[in-house]
């Protein structure tokens, strides 16, 4: 057939991967002019329509149109071609094209349009000019672009040079809590074939997170015949941002290399001008390199690894006690970045080390840390100065395990243990301190005794009074609320030759506790009083409810009385003074200058405001005078007599 027919119709079938329905091809013609199609099976409105008509120097396609309901969003537009001196062959015809690409998202429609030519394509050289210029709106990004180029090279193997000028931009919402505020992408001297690509690739973001906050990055970098996992791509990086969950502005610089599948960090310094979490506040804490990160992303060789230190200049604790300048060192093992584990010391100056270990595993941080034992002394600056309290002996150690995770914050639980502390405080001294501290850490709270309540033996404490043998038992929050309370299940000591206690106090305040006191020597009591003007000796015990709720009374009937018989011996010079006074108070006073009581006991109430009020029975004798005489007294804030 030496000529086509004048008219006829030409079908194929074809399947594609990305459609389920198979596809069909038909060119249809009547003389010099005709359409083709193509068509999913099941669909009536074709994919692609190219009306063409031809003359012999030239073929159109005018009002073209095309469609692919396949995607994220539905994608439609108009295609125009002019083939110019297509009989002299096809690498002497000249192609003009324009195609453009509907699209609707979160910013509405919006229209982009690529123009070929004038231009040609041939197997050795080709040298068609293009301009892709418009918007795309996508579901929640829009893209924009002016972006001249042109092809270049065999048709074979082409080569897209991008011309100056060209500049990709996105920006939108990609998700409820992040807003991309503007994302660059200069192309200019960029170009693109088989091999990869080549020249300087940079872009520039800027972003804000509802939780990350605000951030601004630069990329700046070469490529030379690249393509993820080959070829070679240098590249450094800057940027800076605030981190308000930390209430911290940080910055990052660095630089490294992407060879083939080998991505290596060379150097990195990222930092916080703070860090503050509740009450904590640590002073431009530090992230450097002390051996390069890489990873290597072949299948079945994944790697991932390196070293780095982490610094702080000073960690305040409130109310003036701090932690030293610190400093982890850390190394990281894995398959990638988001799988890895790492494991480190810690130290800050005098304190440590600290032996860390853990993984993370792309959301999760989790670790464990062990520290060795080491003397309480070196602990003294994380107490407050305001406290006038001095370490001056004693063992410590420990075992946390932690975690850190965006939505759930930072836990940890474990325990500290204390052997034989002791320390000098404003007004005395505490000796032999030991307890061993369970708790966990979420929340910002903290929760002691977790399955049995903290334990707390202190051997002695002098301060205003001389307590020895202090038990503490006590389990709970703090900070404490009705529901999570803390209780001191256990609060008992020996002093003034007796014992002190209290009933189980729990916080916040609902009921009385009940202060009991069993055998307290008097004599010693009057003595750590620094009482001059009497002398008593001999045993009392008691009851005292105090109900700290109670805006009128704290102590409401509380009940003394003695063991044994009690002694009274009045100070001579004020016995002397107060007997010259008047017969009838001298008469007393003579009673009272050495009394033996046989039998006292009292009823206390007390305000809130230390306003006291007892009412007394005692009985006694005076065994000085002449005639021994009975005495009895009963006594309160209204009334008093004797006998």
């Amino acid at each position: 057939m030496s000529q086509p027919p004048l008219r006829g119709m030409l079908q194929g079938r074809m399947e594609s991967g990305s459609i389920l329905d198979p596809l069909t091809l038909a060119l249809n013609w009547q003389g010099p002019q005709g359409v083709l199609r193509l068509e999913a099976q099941h669909d009536s409105t074709p994919l692609v329509s190219l009306p063409w008509k031809m003359s012999p120097d030239r073929i159109d396609i005018e009002n073209g149109v095309w469609r692919w309901p396949y995607a994220g969003q539905p994608l439609s537009g108009n295609v125009s071609m002019t083939l110019h001196d297509w009989r002299e062959g096809w690498q002497q015809t000249r192609i003009d094209a324009r195609l453009n690409m509907l699209t609707q998202g979160h910013n509405g429609r919006a229209n982009a349009v690529l123009v070929l030519g004038p231009g040609r394509v041939g197997l050795i050289d080709s040298a068609l000019r293009f301009q892709l210029t418009g918007q795309a709106n996508l579901a929640d990004i829009s893209l924009s672009a002016t972006i001249p180029g042109e092809i270049r090279g065999s048709v074979i193997n082409p080569t897209l040079a991008l011309l100056p000028g060209s500049l990709l931009r996105a920006w939108g919402r990609p998700s409820a809590q992040t807003v991309l505020e503007d994302a660059r992408w200069p192309l200019a001297g960029v170009s693109l074939n088989a091999n990869g690509v080549n020249g300087r690739l940079q872009a520039i973001v800027r972003a804000q997170d509802r939780y990350w906050g605000r951030i601004a990055l630069h990329l700046d970098g070469q490529a030379q015949d690249f393509w993820p996992n080959k070829g070679c791509w240098q590249w450094h990086y800057w940027g800076e941002g605030r981190l308000p969950p930390l209430g911290s502005q940080w910055d990052v610089a660095g630089h490294g290399r992407w060879e083939d599948a080998l991505i290596t960090v060379e150097q990195l310094s990222s930092g916080l001008d703070q860090l503050r979490y509740g009450r904590v506040l640590a002073h431009q804490p530090r992230l450097t390199l002390t051996a390069p990160l890489q990873w290597q992303r072949n299948v079945g060789e994944e790697h991932f690894s390196g070293a780095l230190r982490l610094t702080s200049q000073r960690v305040d604790l409130g109310e003036g006690g701090y932690l030293p300048p610190s400093q982890l060192l850390f190394s990281v093992e894995g398959r990638s970045p988001s799988h890895f584990q790492w494991q480190g010391d810690l130290n800050a100056e005098a304190i440590g080390p600290v032996a860390l270990r853990g993984r993370w595993d792309g959301e999760r941080l989790r670790g464990m840390g062990w520290w060795a034992a080491q003397p309480l002394t070196v602990f003294q600056p994380l107490i407050s100065p305001k406290l006038n309290i001095n370490v001056r002996s004693g063992e410590f150690y420990a075992q946390v395990a932690f975690s850190a995770a965006r939505k759930q914050g930072f836990s940890a639980g474990g325990h500290w243990v204390v052997k034989n502390g002791s320390a000098w405080l404003p007004d005395g001294e505490v000796r032999g301190v030991n307890f061993v501290l369970p708790y966990r850490f979420a929340q910002h709270r903290w929760e002691f005794g977790v399955k049995h309540p903290v334990t707390l033996h202190i051997d002695k404490l002098a301060s205003v009074f001389t307590m020895q043998d202090i038990h503490l038992a006590f389990q709970g929050a703090y900070p404490f609320s009705e529901r999570n309370p803390l209780i001191l299940s256990q609060a008992e000591m020996g002093g003034f030759g007796g014992k002190v206690s209290l009933s189980a106090l729990r916080w916040p305040l609902r009921d009385p506790v009940l202060f009991t006191v069993e055998g307290v020597d008097l004599s010693e009591l009057v003595t750590a009083l620094k009482i001059k003007q009497f002398a008593l000796s001999g045993k009392m015990s008691g009851v005292l409810p105090l109900d700290f709720n109670n805006p009128n009374k704290m102590i409401t009937r509380g009940q003394l009385r003695n063991d044994k018989s009690l002694t009274l011996r009045l100070d001579q010079q004020l016995a002397d003074e107060l007997a010259q006074r008047n017969m009838a108070q001298g008469a007393v006073v003579n009673w009272l200058r050495y009394l033996e009581i046989s039998r006292a006991y009292a009823s206390v109430d007390m305000t809130p405001q230390g306003e006291m009020s007892l009412l007394a029975h005692i009985e006694g004798s005076e065994p000085a005078l002449a005639k021994p005489a009975l005495w009895r007294h009963r006594a309160g804030h209204t009334r008093a007599t004797s006998q």
